[in-house]
């Protein structure tokens, strides 16, 4: 007769890595990821600039990754330079919402700037 923790150590194991609070994705914490993503997907919503499907898809999933690489970076920038804060979980979910907020805001805005900064060079 088989044991019965033995049929379910390696998928509880499996379990725990794919649900944990914490795991990564390539480098980006998928937390952070999923952070950054309902974030984009909020400001999306009622943002005036993202007006069809094909923007909408490309501020959500930018938001996402930038939210998702960059929260950990910033997290840590800001505990090691800035007294008051530790890195924890909180302080880098905190960053991923705020980046996930301002990246549909700063990425068309760069984008326009851009756009006007070429056509201004090119009209003189």
């Amino acid at each position: 007769m088989i044991p019965a923790q033995s049929s379910g150590v390696i998928p509880g194991m499996a379990g725990g890595a794919v649900t944990g609070a914490s795991f990564m994705i390539l480098g980006a914490h998928a937390d952070a990821i999923m952070a950054g993503l309902f974030a984009g997907i909020m400001v999306s919503l009622w943002l005036p600039t993202i007006d069809d499907r094909k923007k909408s898809f490309a501020a959500i999933v930018l938001t996402a990754v930038v939210a998702g690489y960059a929260s950990p970076i910033a997290a840590d920038w800001l505990a090691a330079t800035q007294e008051g804060f530790q890195h924890t979980q909180a302080l880098r979910m905190l960053i991923a919402l705020v980046i996930g907020i301002a990246c549909p805001f700063l990425v068309p805005a760069a984008l326009e700037g851009g756009r006007k900064k070429l056509e201004g060079g090119r009209n003189e």
